[in-house]
């Protein structure tokens, strides 16, 4: 669903007014007629509390498969808009963690993944600690969740905080995640504050089919790597078993062709989810438009993971800390706001918690870092940004890369002394001890474990 030409205009009016704005401000200054004999203190600016609080979560999109960050496919029409209306963003930001559930907390609580522990298959949102949602309906927000992701239901507690929560029980997207939102507009006054959280999960797999006559990817069928919906030999359900296809692949079984094959529709696949993504996310934005929701806005736009489409042998993003799951976009734009914040530099997309609740950065965001592990592996992977392009690993061996020169992360270095070493071999070495020393999913919590192999997270095999 595409914005229409009205709809377009408005938008782009709204955020135009906002860069007028800007300019006007910038060129003003004193007049040359005016002599100051002592400096004027600074004015008190107050936070002004826009209308609507939108917060996207694009799942499962890493940067660098975006047109909006420089890729030759033509996916991202509707960030790009965004862009050209003046909304700031980074393709650079680092994801707290490389899938759904501790990125999410990170972003509901503003905590790293260290300090929230929900960083292992079982875990879920802490009990005492204040959630985003909640900060926001105290300061009276009507708060709403839309998620195709069903980790967003109760057991995770993921729900705290949100009056309202519209979150589909099985994996999918696309329209219902539009219908949720007009469903969460109907029951919010015209004149009452809305904190909206959308998760869109469109680029997550299995991956959409691929129609007839998109022009710049061709037409293919789902692509499913995670699940094979049949009964084990004890007649159970077994909803999750990973196909033939991706074990031969992440094993190393497949010959070249049908290997560059795979890697072809993968990445096809996946490009045109996050085109579908962005779709949804236009949708979105029209249903806001259409019940006047656009005067007053803060918007912000983040992913909480990428996604392997083929590189270091992996597929999905079961592990690890490479580029391609921890580099993501964020973008924001606040129409109360004379100056946008600066998005750039080395920064972690957890930030869109202070974003979202107070429209600006946090005064210190500390180093980016990236914590995770996966089943089979019994240590926490720890990544650290010591600049945009150095980064230090810790979790099986310790390493360094240069991104700048070896942006794939083929070749490691050595550690040396870098000053970053002992600190994320020591954050290693405590989580590994802490949280990986017992099964990865509790036996107690069935409904947990059912959710996680529902989305391809745990094999019960």
């Amino acid at each position: 669903m595409s914005l229409s030409s009205n709809q377009q205009g408005g938008l782009a009016a709204l955020l135009l007014v906002g860069l007028a704005a800007i300019s006007g401000y910038a060129l003003m200054g004193p007049s040359d007629s005016t002599i100051e004999t002592e400096p004027e203190p600074e004015p008190v600016v107050e936070n002004i509390d826009p209308h609507t609080v939108l917060f996207v979560v694009l799942d499962t999109v890493r940067s660098e498969n975006l047109n909006l960050c420089g890729y030759d496919r033509p996916n991202t029409p509707m960030l790009n808009r965004l862009r050209d209306q003046g909304a700031v963003f980074t393709c650079d930001a680092h994801s707290p963690s490389f899938w759904t559930l501790p990125s999410h907390v990170s972003y509901f609580t503003g905590l790293p993944v260290a300090e929230h522990g929900a960083l292992k298959w079982g875990n879920s949102l802490p009990d005492d600690v204040p959630t985003l949602a909640e900060q926001m309906a105290e300061r009276g927000y009507r708060t709403a969740m839309v998620a195709a992701n069903p980790l967003f239901n109760k057991v995770t507690g993921m729900q705290r905080g949100f009056e309202m929560a519209h979150v589909q029980k099985g994996a999918g997207g696309g329209k219902q995640a539009i219908k949720g939102v007009r469903r969460v507009l109907k029951n919010v006054g015209p004149d009452e504050k809305l904190f909206l959280f959308v998760n869109i999960f469109d680029a997550h797999d299995p991956y959409p089919a691929i129609p007839e006559g998109v022009g710049w990817v061709d037409a293919q069928e789902e692509l499913n790597l995670g699940t094979k919906n049949k009964g084990r030999e004890d007649g159970a359900a077994n909803p999750y078993k990973p196909l033939q296809v991706y074990t031969d692949f992440v094993e190393g079984k497949m010959n070249a062709e049908d290997e560059a094959e795979l890697k072809r529709k993968v990445r096809n696949g996946y490009d045109y989810g996050i085109y579908q993504a962005d779709k949804i996310l236009s949708g979105v934005l029209s249903a806001l438009i259409e019940n006047n929701r656009a005067e007053s806005y803060r918007l912000i736009v983040t992913s909480d993971h990428g996604e392997f489409l083929g590189e270091h042998q992996q597929l999905r993003h079961h592990c690890c800390t490479n580029e391609v799951v921890t580099r993501v976009p964020l973008m924001f734009s606040d129409s109360t706001l004379e100056v946008q914040p600066d998005l750039s530099g080395n920064l972690s997309a957890m930030v869109a918690y202070n974003l979202v609740k107070d429209g600006r950065l946090p005064t210190d965001a500390g180093t980016p870092t990236a914590i995770g592990s996966n089943p089979g592996r019994d240590y926490a992977e720890v990544a650290m940004w010591a600049t945009a392009t150095e980064k230090v690993v810790a979790g099986g061996e310790l390493r360094k890369y240069d991104l700048a020169a070896d942006p794939g992360e083929l070749a490691p270095m050595p550690i040396g002394g870098h000053p970053l070493g002992d600190v994320v071999t020591d954050l290693s070495n405590d989580l590994t001890e802490k949280y990986f020393s017992e099964d990865e999913v509790d036996p107690d919590d069935p409904e947990m474990a059912k959710l996680l192999e529902q989305m391809g997270y745990v094999d019960p095999d």
